[in-house]
């Protein structure tokens, strides 16, 4: 992954968007786990391996060039995080490329 960075402001905050490292991923797994609470989902209904099954999620993620991840930052603080991972047809692609989309 490279290194660049972005900078952007949001109602005058300074703020950086960076890729992710390993070094990130107990603040990733912690956002994740966040976001399903943000949905209404109780603690107790979360599985209590959520974060172990999360880490091996995004390690094999890496570990198969298949997933990358992204912070954005303030003042060295996590505003936030994402991931995105390639998905593949869960049927046969026939399209020729030029139909490609």
């Amino acid at each position: 992954m490279g290194t660049a960075q972005i900078r952007g402001r949001c109602k005058a905050m300074i703020y950086t968007i960076r890729a992710g490292s390993p070094a990130d991923d107990s603040t990733l797994i912690r956002h994740y786990r966040a976001l399903w609470e943000s949905h209404g989902v109780d603690a107790a209904n979360i599985k209590g391996d959520a974060e172990a099954v999360t880490a091996d999620f995004i390690k094999s993620g890496r570990q198969n060039n298949e997933l990358a991840t992204f912070l954005a930052e303030a003042d060295g603080i996590s505003l936030g995080s994402l991931a995105c991972q390639i998905q593949y047809l869960p049927y046969p692609d026939v399209a020729s490329s030029s139909q490609d989309t």
